[in-house]
């Protein structure tokens, strides 16, 4: 697996990666736009960027293209997704500047998650004029993740926000403040609740009916912890569904909410 710069050669098999990835990912607009941007791809967006390709066996997997702070674009060819091919093209991308800043469609909640696992945060909330959908700012800073490094920590130590779908917002409030003990933080417009575990794992609480954000019961959302056995008796305590602590390279184990979310703990 390498990582370089793209070439004009290289344009048509990044604009197939484009199109198929995200076609994929913006379900919620209409093919039939992605199809009409390939022009502006190859013209405009691409050459305009700094733009690094990983390949692997000869074969170009994804890329990340970079206009001065901004990430203007990180795409994986369906095929390869899940296999650490983007979290490779965005750790290239954060050893190459100080603040990285992106758009990120509200819908996208599987890229939502990515960013925030590792280390974005939301800045604002905008609306994207081309295709009228809702879209969060993220940024990350080096500095911030530096200090984070030297805070002290407690049982769930905080290196990413998770977004928690809830049918019920107003029973996941009471049940991640009252059984876990947790705080609310910020209130959004769009009715979201940000919660506080145990001092700094941060969730976003979000109300919806969507059947799609509840179809995955497995390994939804990922907290990292200095010591796995103090929150799992933690847990236990409360009553709070548990599977029985796991061995599989770091020792793990889940728990379910109200909406049967399931949330992996895990060791860092």
């Amino acid at each position: 697996m390498i990582i370089r710069q793209m070439t004009n050669e290289d344009l048509n098999d990044l604009i197939e990666i484009w199109l198929a990835a995200s076609k994929e990912a913006h379900h919620f607009i209409p093919a039939e736009y992605w199809e009409s941007k390939q022009g502006d791809m190859r013209d405009i967006y691409l050459p305009m960027a700094e733009t690094y390709l990983l390949e692997e066996t000869g074969q170009i997997r994804g890329f990340v293209s970079l206009v001065g702070e901004d990430l203007a674009a990180l795409f994986i060819d369906p095929s390869r997704q899940n296999q650490g091919c983007g979290r490779a093209l965005l750790r290239y991308a954060m050893d190459l500047r100080d603040t990285l800043k992106l758009r990120v469609y509200a819908d996208n909640q599987r890229a939502l998650r990515f960013y925030a696992k590792n280390g974005f945060e939301r800045l604002e909330e905008t609306v994207d004029p081309d295709t009228e959908q809702q879209e969060h700012i993220m940024i990350w800073s080096k500095n911030k993740v530096q200090r984070k490094d030297n805070m002290s920590v407690s049982i769930f130590q905080h290196i990413d926000t998770v977004f928690v779908p809830t049918r019920n917002i107003k029973s996941a409030k009471e049940w991640y403040t009252g059984v876990l003990g947790g705080r609310i933080g910020w209130e959004s417009e769009q009715g979201e609740y940000q919660c506080i575990l145990f001092g700094q794992t941060s969730l976003t609480l979000f109300s919806t009916e969507e059947e799609r954000y509840f179809e995955r019961r497995h390994a939804l959302f990922n907290f990292f912890v200095p010591n796995v056995e103090d929150a799992y008796r933690h847990l236990r305590k409360q009553n709070v569904r548990v599977d029985t602590i796991l061995e599989y390279g770091a020792t793990y184990f889940t728990f379910y909410d109200l909406d049967d979310n399931c949330l992996e703990v895990c060791s860092y």
